[in-house]
């Protein structure tokens, strides 16, 4: 829902209506409640909620449940066999980082297209745990 109402097309965020935005920002919540039960149990099989964990942050409206997604992240980190959690955690903050500056210049947070970003700045993510 949350990949369905944010990041099909570049853009998309800026038109959500405001009854989309309410749904978004309670799915992200419940994603990063769901995840952090998950992380707190310490199995090595979290892979599968790296990309979960990753749109929640994005398309979270504050900076409390960002910093939460990237904690989350974080506590991931080492618990797989490759750096996936490792670089999305990075772009995560580095999404988020032009997130505020764009917010702090006056324009707004919803244009910031992650697909976009993570192509110009570099970023090569693979998640195969979709």
């Amino acid at each position: 829902m949350v990949y369905l109402h944010t990041s099909m097309y570049r853009g998309q965020r800026i038109y959500m209506t405001s009854t989309q935005r309410k749904e978004v920002a309670n799915h992200c919540r419940h994603i990063l409640s769901m995840a952090a039960l998950v992380v707190a149990e310490r199995g090595t099989e979290q892979h599968h909620i790296i990309f979960s964990v990753f749109l929640a942050g994005v398309n979270s409206a504050n900076d409390h449940d960002k910093n939460r997604a990237i904690g989350i992240m974080r506590a991931m980190e080492g618990t797989g066999i490759s750096c996936n959690v490792t670089k999305s955690r990075e772009l995560l903050e580095a999404v988020c980082a032009e997130q505020r500056a764009r917010a702090d210049f006056g324009g707004n947070a919803a244009e910031v297209d992650w697909v976009s970003f993570a192509k110009e700045r570099g970023f090569r993510i693979v998640n195969l745990g979709l």
